[in-house]
């Protein structure tokens, strides 16, 4: 059938099948139009193509209008082993003239067929599929129908072939995003011990005051939200000292009875009190040469603070029951999620204390201000904690890296790491899911009515609400604009219009 001879129904429905291989790649938006298409000038009620292989001798379905599950078969026992091997189109016209052709049967049982017709899909000369028209009445293809089907075949079969060799570009694009991925979150994992994650701005602020004060023995003040890595910051701060090959010491000071402040601190003799049966020594002496770590320094007792400032300025303790003081050698490093300046000023921290502790403050910044290091965070979580459970670590796309830079993180760090472990488990090594761990990540508890707050709002009130700026609120509580910013959603702290 020649094109001059072609009816213009016909000739549209040739455009449109070009059409349609120009604009679609993916195979069920392909062959859906293409199906439509075809609709147009044929009485079909299922179309079906089936792909050669994998096997020699196996035909696999690739694309089913409508859709019904058909496993993949042999073609040495289908009737459509013909049309493969010759090149050839088929045409079977009743129920009754499948007789002789066993493997058809199935095909037209399922669909309650009555005839069909096959048609080769040939690129470069071979035969890479079969497409199959299927009508529930008989005689539904005249010769003609048959004659123009098999002309627009070849672009029928250029249509899968541009969408067979896009599916591979996908496949191996994901492949290689997936030992990128997983490169990274090697390398990641591979990190020097205390080594940070900085990526975002304001964390490389953070890295470069570290390597400013590291070497130094300047104390240092470390504040930030909960979760936000201040430990770590302050063990990297040990790693790049010169007393990195001397230990560091940490002790929360939160977790100590106020009883047992200076006993835990400092030391005590023998029968200093009842129970101490020996001398023991203090984190000041077991840290001595090194560093010690005062976590949650906020929460000392206000008595325990006087004697911890004498210790800072004089580089010696007393232990309890001693008659002695013991001279000691040691950086403080302290860390705190506490507004101690407002504390101050509510004689809830001693002042001179504060500034004895400050001489090199760091405020880590929370986690949602910190959307470049996310990505990396991730990863390096990840490999941890498969490697931790012993499971296969799963793949991280670009679809989830957007959720979690969107999520607030109001437990930062600590709280996506939590929340990495639980999908690692769950996603058992497949597609990291994350999206309803954080639908159901709970809201930190937060005291609305808390000296912070009420602080953090009568300086908004002060300024006007205004928040960045020398008369801004940030200025007035001495932290940066977008650490207010932070503890404002983390309080529910907006203003009212």
């Amino acid at each position: 059938m020649e094109p001059s001879n072609w009816s213009d129904e016909q000739a549209r429905t040739v455009l449109r099948v070009f059409e349609a291989v120009s604009r679609h790649r993916d195979r069920e938006h392909l062959f859906t139009a293409i199906a439509g298409v075809l609709r147009q000038v044929f009485e079909f009620d299922a179309l079906i193509v089936l792909l050669a292989g994998p096997g020699p001798d196996q035909m696999t379905p690739y694309f089913i209008q409508p859709r019904v599950a058909i496993p993949a078969l042999q073609r040495s026992r289908s009737a459509l082993d013909t049309v493969f091997r010759t090149g050839q189109p088929l045409y079977v016209r009743t129920r009754a003239d499948v007789a002789d052709r066993p493997g058809s049967v199935e095909s037209m049982q399922r669909f309650g067929a009555q005839s069909y017709v096959a048609l080769p899909l040939d690129v470069r000369g071979e035969v890479i599929a079969v497409l199959l028209l299927q009508s529930n009445r008989e005689h539904a293809f005249d010769d003609l129908d048959i004659s123009f089907a098999t002309e627009i075949a070849g672009a029928i079969a250029l249509a899968l072939d541009n969408c067979l060799a896009y599916e591979r570009i996908v496949r191996s694009r994901a492949l290689l995003e997936s030992e990128n991925q997983l490169l990274r979150a090697e390398l990641s994992a591979a990190r020097p011990p205390g080594e940070l994650v900085a990526e975002s701005p304001a964390m490389r602020d953070i890295v470069r005051l570290v390597n400013l004060v590291a070497p130094t023995d300047a104390t240092v003040l470390i504040t930030g939200e909960t979760g936000t890595g201040k430990e770590r910051l302050a063990r990297l701060i040990h790693e790049r000292s010169q007393r990195a090959d001397r230990p560091l010491v940490a002790v929360n000071c939160a977790a100590i009875p106020t009883p047992l402040v200076e006993s835990e601190l400092f030391g005590h003799e023998a029968g200093a009190f009842t129970g101490a049966l020996r001398r023991r020594r203090g984190r000041f002496e077991l840290a001595d040469g090194g560093t010690l770590l005062l976590d949650e320094v906020g929460e000392l007792a206000f008595d325990a603070q006087a004697k911890l400032l004498r210790v800072l300025q004089t580089q010696e303790i007393d232990r309890v029951g001693g008659q002695e003081a013991v001279r000691v050698n040691v950086r403080v490093i302290a860390a705190t999620n506490r507004p101690l300046i407002e504390m101050v000023h509510a004689r809830r921290f001693r002042g001179d204390l504060y500034y004895r502790l400050a001489v090199f403050p760091l405020d880590l910044p929370p986690l949602c201000d910190r959307h470049d290091d996310i990505p990396i965070l991730a990863h390096q979580l990840i490999v941890e904690s498969a490697r931790r459970l012993g499971l296969a670590p799963p793949h991280l796309d670009e679809e989830t890296i957007v959720e979690l830079e969107r999520y607030g993180w109001p437990g930062n760090v600590r709280e996506l790491q939590n929340v990495i472990e639980r999908a690692v488990i769950l996603s058992r090594g497949g597609l990291l899911d994350v999206g309803a761990l954080l639908e159901v990540a709970p809201e930190p508890i937060v005291d609305a009515g808390s000296p912070e707050a009420n602080e953090m709002l009568a300086a908004l009130e002060a300024s006007r609400w205004v928040i960045e700026g020398d008369d801004g609120a940030a200025s007035r509580l001495r932290m940066r604009p977008s650490t207010l910013r932070s503890r404002m959603r983390k309080y529910g702290i907006e203003r009212r219009r």
